[in-house]
Protein backbone atom coordinates (compact mmCIF):
# COMPACT_ATOMS: atom_id res chain seq x y z
CA UNK A 1 0.00 0.00 0.00
CA UNK A 2 0.81 3.51 -0.42
CA UNK A 3 3.49 4.50 2.06
CA UNK A 4 1.34 7.67 3.62
CA UNK A 5 -1.30 5.03 4.36
CA UNK A 6 1.01 3.26 6.16
CA UNK A 7 2.25 5.71 8.61
CA UNK A 8 -1.71 6.36 8.81
CA UNK A 9 -2.65 3.00 9.84
CA UNK A 10 0.08 2.79 12.19
CA UNK A 11 -0.10 5.84 13.80
CA UNK A 12 -4.12 4.83 14.39
CA UNK A 13 -3.05 1.33 15.71
CA UNK A 14 -0.51 3.02 18.07
CA UNK A 15 -3.19 5.22 19.84
CA UNK A 16 -5.61 2.21 20.28
CA UNK A 17 -3.53 -0.22 21.28
CA UNK A 18 -2.00 2.83 23.60
CA UNK A 19 -5.79 3.38 24.86
CA UNK A 20 -5.97 -0.44 25.06
CA UNK A 21 -3.08 -0.64 26.94
CA UNK A 22 -4.45 2.32 29.53
CA UNK A 23 -7.65 0.37 30.10
CA UNK A 24 -6.55 -2.82 30.94
CA UNK A 25 -4.40 -1.55 33.83
CA UNK A 26 -1.38 -1.10 32.12
CA UNK A 27 -1.14 -4.78 30.42
CA UNK A 28 -0.36 -6.20 27.20
CA UNK A 29 -3.54 -8.18 25.93
CA UNK A 30 -2.75 -9.31 22.33
CA UNK A 31 -3.69 -11.43 19.72
CA UNK A 32 -1.76 -12.03 16.69
CA UNK A 33 -2.73 -12.88 13.48
CA UNK A 34 -0.62 -14.64 10.72
CA UNK A 35 0.28 -13.70 8.37
CA UNK A 36 -2.40 -11.13 7.55
CA UNK A 37 -3.99 -9.06 9.41
CA UNK A 38 -7.69 -8.67 9.64
CA UNK A 39 -9.98 -6.11 8.25
CA UNK A 40 -11.75 -3.48 10.61
CA UNK A 41 -15.27 -5.62 8.97
CA UNK A 42 -13.91 -9.10 9.82
CA UNK A 43 -15.73 -10.63 13.00
CA UNK A 44 -12.58 -11.34 14.87
CA UNK A 45 -11.03 -7.80 14.64
CA UNK A 46 -14.31 -6.75 16.31
CA UNK A 47 -13.85 -9.48 18.67
CA UNK A 48 -10.77 -8.54 19.84
CA UNK A 49 -12.08 -4.64 20.01
CA UNK A 50 -14.81 -6.17 22.31
CA UNK A 51 -13.10 -7.81 24.84
CA UNK A 52 -10.16 -5.32 24.86
CA UNK A 53 -7.46 -7.16 22.73
CA UNK A 54 -5.10 -5.55 20.24
CA UNK A 55 -4.59 -7.24 17.01
CA UNK A 56 -1.13 -7.43 15.14
CA UNK A 57 0.07 -8.95 12.39
CA UNK A 58 3.85 -8.13 13.86
CA UNK A 59 5.40 -10.82 15.76
CA UNK A 60 5.03 -9.51 18.94
CA UNK A 61 7.36 -11.04 21.87
CA UNK A 62 4.48 -11.85 23.91
CA UNK A 63 0.44 -12.68 22.89
CA UNK A 64 -2.36 -14.70 24.46
CA UNK A 65 -3.61 -16.04 21.17
CA UNK A 66 -2.03 -17.11 17.54
CA UNK A 67 -4.57 -17.09 14.78
CA UNK A 68 -3.63 -18.31 11.26
CA UNK A 69 -5.78 -15.74 9.06
CA UNK A 70 -5.23 -15.97 5.65
CA UNK A 71 -7.70 -15.21 3.10
CA UNK A 72 -7.50 -18.07 0.93
CA UNK A 73 -9.70 -21.35 -0.08
CA UNK A 74 -6.09 -23.60 0.22
CA UNK A 75 -3.30 -21.94 2.53
CA UNK A 76 -0.17 -23.52 2.14
CA UNK A 77 2.11 -24.78 4.33
CA UNK A 78 3.85 -22.14 6.53
CA UNK A 79 7.22 -23.29 8.34
CA UNK A 80 7.08 -20.61 11.38
CA UNK A 81 3.20 -21.90 11.93
CA UNK A 82 4.51 -25.62 12.05
CA UNK A 83 7.45 -24.98 13.93
CA UNK A 84 4.72 -23.24 16.82
CA UNK A 85 2.04 -25.93 16.17
CA UNK A 86 4.67 -28.12 18.45
CA UNK A 87 4.36 -25.59 20.97
CA UNK A 88 1.11 -24.09 21.21
CA UNK A 89 -2.48 -24.19 19.62
CA UNK A 90 -3.05 -22.27 16.70
CA UNK A 91 -6.45 -20.84 16.15
CA UNK A 92 -7.49 -22.86 12.26
CA UNK A 93 -4.02 -23.98 12.80
CA UNK A 94 -5.44 -26.63 10.80
CA UNK A 95 -8.14 -25.57 8.62
CA UNK A 96 -5.99 -25.05 5.29
CA UNK A 97 -8.53 -26.09 2.82
CA UNK A 98 -12.16 -24.81 3.03
CA UNK A 99 -13.09 -25.74 -0.75
CA UNK A 100 -16.50 -26.94 -1.52
CA UNK A 101 -15.96 -29.99 -2.50
CA UNK A 102 -14.28 -31.00 0.46
CA UNK A 103 -16.40 -28.98 2.26
CA UNK A 104 -18.95 -31.71 0.55
CA UNK A 105 -16.87 -35.09 1.80
CA UNK A 106 -17.22 -33.58 5.36
CA UNK A 107 -20.88 -32.96 5.53
CA UNK A 108 -21.88 -36.63 3.78
CA UNK A 109 -19.94 -37.94 7.07
CA UNK A 110 -20.86 -35.45 9.19
CA UNK A 111 -24.62 -35.55 8.15
CA UNK A 112 -24.89 -38.85 6.52
CA UNK A 113 -26.30 -37.41 3.07
CA UNK A 114 -24.32 -34.86 0.49
CA UNK A 115 -25.19 -31.65 -1.29
CA UNK A 116 -23.35 -32.57 -4.38
CA UNK A 117 -24.69 -34.17 -7.52
CA UNK A 118 -23.18 -36.09 -10.37
CA UNK A 119 -23.84 -33.71 -13.09
CA UNK A 120 -23.72 -36.43 -15.67
CA UNK A 121 -26.30 -38.81 -14.10
CA UNK A 122 -28.49 -36.60 -12.02
CA UNK A 123 -31.64 -35.17 -13.54
CA UNK A 124 -33.25 -32.04 -12.48
CA UNK A 125 -31.91 -28.77 -12.02
CA UNK A 126 -28.89 -28.11 -9.86
CA UNK A 127 -26.37 -25.03 -8.98
CA UNK A 128 -22.92 -24.50 -11.00
CA UNK A 129 -20.78 -23.08 -8.68
CA UNK A 130 -16.64 -22.42 -8.53
CA UNK A 131 -15.10 -24.71 -5.71
CA UNK A 132 -13.59 -22.19 -4.34
CA UNK A 133 -14.84 -20.07 -1.71
CA UNK A 134 -16.05 -16.47 -1.62
CA UNK A 135 -16.88 -16.51 -5.90
CA UNK A 136 -21.02 -15.71 -5.50
CA UNK A 137 -20.95 -17.28 -9.03
CA UNK A 138 -23.63 -19.72 -7.88
CA UNK A 139 -25.76 -20.30 -11.26
CA UNK A 140 -29.36 -22.76 -11.90
CA UNK A 141 -28.40 -25.39 -14.81
CA UNK A 142 -30.45 -28.38 -15.87
CA UNK A 143 -28.90 -31.57 -15.56
CA UNK A 144 -27.62 -34.20 -17.12
CA UNK A 145 -24.93 -32.43 -18.33
CA UNK A 146 -22.19 -33.61 -20.82
CA UNK A 147 -19.49 -31.83 -20.38
CA UNK A 148 -19.04 -30.96 -16.73
CA UNK A 149 -16.31 -27.77 -16.17
CA UNK A 150 -13.46 -28.25 -14.50
CA UNK A 151 -13.44 -26.01 -11.24
CA UNK A 152 -16.75 -26.15 -10.26
CA UNK A 153 -19.10 -28.10 -8.53
CA UNK A 154 -22.70 -28.93 -8.83
CA UNK A 155 -24.86 -28.73 -5.89
CA UNK A 156 -28.30 -29.62 -5.14
CA UNK A 157 -30.96 -26.87 -5.91
CA UNK A 158 -32.31 -26.41 -2.47
CA UNK A 159 -35.49 -25.10 -1.63
CA UNK A 160 -35.17 -22.90 0.21
CA UNK A 161 -37.54 -20.21 -0.65
CA UNK A 162 -39.57 -18.05 2.06
CA UNK A 163 -42.08 -16.87 -0.96
CA UNK A 164 -42.02 -15.69 -3.95
CA UNK A 165 -39.70 -13.19 -3.59
CA UNK A 166 -37.28 -14.40 -0.95
CA UNK A 167 -34.57 -16.87 -0.60
CA UNK A 168 -33.27 -17.50 3.60
CA UNK A 169 -30.11 -18.72 4.38
CA UNK A 170 -28.98 -19.42 7.60
CA UNK A 171 -25.52 -18.46 8.96
CA UNK A 172 -23.88 -20.15 11.46
CA UNK A 173 -21.10 -18.97 13.65
CA UNK A 174 -18.80 -21.67 15.04
CA UNK A 175 -16.47 -20.96 17.91
CA UNK A 176 -15.10 -24.00 19.34
CA UNK A 177 -17.84 -26.30 20.42
CA UNK A 178 -20.23 -23.61 20.71
CA UNK A 179 -22.57 -21.91 18.03
CA UNK A 180 -23.42 -18.82 19.73
CA UNK A 181 -26.66 -18.06 17.75
CA UNK A 182 -27.43 -17.87 14.06
CA UNK A 183 -28.51 -15.16 11.54
CA UNK A 184 -31.41 -15.21 9.31
CA UNK A 185 -30.56 -13.73 6.14
CA UNK A 186 -32.85 -13.04 3.12
CA UNK A 187 -31.98 -12.52 -0.39
CA UNK A 188 -34.40 -11.32 -3.52
CA UNK A 189 -34.64 -14.72 -6.00
CA UNK A 190 -32.71 -12.49 -8.24
CA UNK A 191 -29.99 -12.56 -5.96
CA UNK A 192 -30.14 -15.37 -4.16
CA UNK A 193 -26.53 -16.76 -5.07
CA UNK A 194 -24.71 -13.75 -5.19
CA UNK A 195 -23.08 -12.01 -1.78
CA UNK A 196 -25.11 -10.26 0.45
CA UNK A 197 -25.80 -6.76 -0.02
CA UNK A 198 -28.83 -4.81 1.68
CA UNK A 199 -31.15 -2.60 -0.10
CA UNK A 200 -34.47 -0.91 0.77
CA UNK A 201 -36.45 -3.79 -0.76
CA UNK A 202 -34.77 -6.50 1.12
CA UNK A 203 -35.97 -8.17 4.63
CA UNK A 204 -33.82 -7.39 7.16
CA UNK A 205 -31.57 -9.71 8.87
CA UNK A 206 -32.39 -11.15 12.17
CA UNK A 207 -30.50 -12.84 14.88
CA UNK A 208 -31.97 -15.98 16.16
CA UNK A 209 -31.10 -18.02 19.41
CA UNK A 210 -29.73 -21.20 18.07
CA UNK A 211 -32.24 -23.91 19.64
CA UNK A 212 -35.12 -21.65 18.06
CA UNK A 213 -33.57 -22.76 14.07
CA UNK A 214 -31.48 -25.80 14.89
CA UNK A 215 -32.61 -29.27 16.15
CA UNK A 216 -29.81 -30.90 18.85
CA UNK A 217 -29.16 -33.46 15.96
CA UNK A 218 -28.27 -30.76 13.46
CA UNK A 219 -26.01 -28.71 16.06
CA UNK A 220 -23.74 -31.66 16.70
CA UNK A 221 -23.81 -32.54 12.93
CA UNK A 222 -22.60 -28.95 12.45
CA UNK A 223 -19.85 -29.23 14.63
CA UNK A 224 -18.76 -32.04 13.74
CA UNK A 225 -18.63 -30.60 10.37
CA UNK A 226 -16.30 -28.03 11.86
CA UNK A 227 -14.25 -30.67 13.57
CA UNK A 228 -13.80 -32.29 10.31
CA UNK A 229 -12.47 -29.42 8.62
CA UNK A 230 -10.22 -28.67 11.78
CA UNK A 231 -12.23 -24.93 11.58
CA UNK A 232 -12.29 -23.67 15.42
CA UNK A 233 -13.56 -19.97 14.05
CA UNK A 234 -15.49 -19.13 11.53
CA UNK A 235 -18.63 -18.97 9.99
CA UNK A 236 -21.28 -21.87 7.58
CA UNK A 237 -23.41 -20.62 5.11
CA UNK A 238 -26.49 -23.36 6.06
CA UNK A 239 -29.81 -23.87 4.00
CA UNK A 240 -33.08 -25.27 5.20
CA UNK A 241 -34.55 -27.70 2.56
CA UNK A 242 -38.92 -27.01 2.67
CA UNK A 243 -39.18 -30.07 0.38
CA UNK A 244 -37.14 -32.74 2.67
CA UNK A 245 -36.74 -30.96 5.86
CA UNK A 246 -33.18 -30.78 6.20
CA UNK A 247 -30.41 -28.77 7.05
CA UNK A 248 -27.67 -28.54 4.34
CA UNK A 249 -24.15 -26.80 4.35
CA UNK A 250 -23.26 -25.12 1.55
CA UNK A 251 -20.34 -23.04 2.20
CA UNK A 252 -17.69 -23.01 5.13
CA UNK A 253 -15.71 -19.52 5.86
CA UNK A 254 -13.14 -19.22 8.02
CA UNK A 255 -11.80 -15.62 8.16
CA UNK A 256 -15.76 -14.41 8.62
CA UNK A 257 -16.76 -10.81 8.56
CA UNK A 258 -19.38 -9.16 10.18
CA UNK A 259 -22.19 -9.29 11.69
CA UNK A 260 -23.74 -7.03 9.34
CA UNK A 261 -26.95 -5.78 8.55
CA UNK A 262 -28.10 -6.09 11.96
CA UNK A 263 -30.03 -3.06 13.96
CA UNK A 264 -28.15 -1.66 16.48
CA UNK A 265 -29.58 -3.23 19.22
CA UNK A 266 -29.45 -6.67 17.24
CA UNK A 267 -25.33 -5.78 16.64
CA UNK A 268 -24.84 -5.07 20.12
CA UNK A 269 -26.24 -8.43 21.19
CA UNK A 270 -24.03 -10.45 18.72
CA UNK A 271 -20.95 -9.04 19.77
CA UNK A 272 -22.00 -9.99 23.09
CA UNK A 273 -23.05 -13.57 22.04
CA UNK A 274 -19.42 -13.94 20.55
CA UNK A 275 -17.28 -12.38 22.44
CA UNK A 276 -18.24 -14.18 25.23
CA UNK A 277 -18.12 -17.35 23.38
CA UNK A 278 -14.35 -16.67 22.11
CA UNK A 279 -13.44 -15.40 25.71
CA UNK A 280 -14.42 -18.93 27.20
CA UNK A 281 -13.18 -21.04 24.14
CA UNK A 282 -9.68 -19.71 23.61
CA UNK A 283 -9.01 -17.01 25.76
Amino acid sequence: MPWPEVVFKDLFFFFKNLKLFILNGFRKKVIYCYPEFPSRNATLYKIATHLGYSITNKAPSQYDLLAHWEDKTIRHKDPMLEKLATKLKILNGEATNISKDLVDLAHLKAFGYATVVDPKSYHGKCVKKSNENAAHDGMVVECPVQHPEKGVIYQKLINNLTDDHFAEDIRVPVIGDEIPHVYLKYKPLDRRFANFRETERDKPTQIKKTHDILSDSEINSILNLANAMHLDFGEMDALRNRDDGKIYVVDVNNTPTGPSHLTKKDLKLALSNLSESFRKQFL
